[in-house]
């Protein structure tokens, strides 16, 4: 068959091909776009002899998977299904993944990610937990997975009046520490973890006329609880109650 496309603007561009129970394809021969052969588009002419021969995929799975924050892609994830057949893949850099010639049945399919919450779809945290995806004769395709990036995160309020806390300052006790602001709904992320940062900390915050804490409700660091950030732990949101200055708005008049 063939394919034209008309009226481009001149510049650069790769190539992909796809047919239903047929393995995606980027010009030239490869899966991942990021290793696509780039075809410039002149003002001069047509751009022919841009073929691809398809491969048969089987039964199979494909999906996509994104970051929960930004909604970029994520390559380099591996994806594991569990199931009649089991597979393991890796994210290409569209975040395109793709299980072939898989036995038909019902497959957990779980997502590792070295700076992201490890997750089985949907947003479960166990295999046990997870949303099966039931494979037929042909190509399943999944719902796109957003996976969390590792970090801490929560939500910080007037410990008096329960209204959120705008401004205020969420910091990580890490190696290297890292600091978030709160949202105007008191909301918090403090993120861009990588492997190097694996471990548990514990959280300091503090906001102008209110007490400082580490997390949780102690003044003393050697008691605060600590926050675990690794891709097998359970993603965090933590609840933090800060304590008003007296003469603090929400606090009430001095006794």
């Amino acid at each position: 068959m063939i394919q034209w496309f008309v009226n481009l603007t001149p510049g650069d561009y790769i190539i992909s091909f796809f047919a239903d129970d047929y393995i995606v394809e980027w010009y030239d021969d490869v899966l991942d776009p990021a290793l696509a052969t780039v075809i410039t588009v002149t003002e001069e002419g047509t751009v022919t002899g841009i073929d691809a021969a398809l491969e048969f995929g089987g039964p199979r799975i494909v999906g996509y998977v994104y970051d929960e924050l930004t909604g970029l892609p994520v390559p380099g994830v591996s994806a594991g299904a569990d199931g009649p057949t089991p597979d393991g893949e890796v994210s290409y850099a569209d975040g395109r993944f793709e299980f072939r010639n898989l036995t038909p049945g019902d497959y957990a399919v779980g997502f590792f990610s070295d700076d992201h919450f490890m997750e089985w779809y949907d947003d479960a945290y166990t295999s046990g937990a997870a949303t099966t995806v039931t494979l037929g004769a042909g190509t399943t395709v999944m719902p796109d997975v957003y996976l969390r990036p590792l970090g801490v995160y929560g939500h910080v309020v007037n410990e008096r009046t329960g209204e959120p806390i705008v401004g205020a300052t969420v910091t990580v006790a890490s190696p290297i520490p890292r600091s978030g602001i709160t949202l105007r709904d008191g909301s918090f992320a403090v993120t861009g973890f990588g492997w190097l940062d694996w471990g548990s900390y514990a959280v300091f915050v503090s906001a102008p006329g209110f007490m400082s804490e580490w997390y949780d409700d102690t003044r003393a660091r050697r008691r605060a609880a600590l926050v675990d950030i690794r891709p097998q732990a359970m993603p965090n949101d933590l609840h933090v109650a800060l304590r008003p200055f007296r003469g603090t708005p929400g606090r009430g008049p001095r006794r």
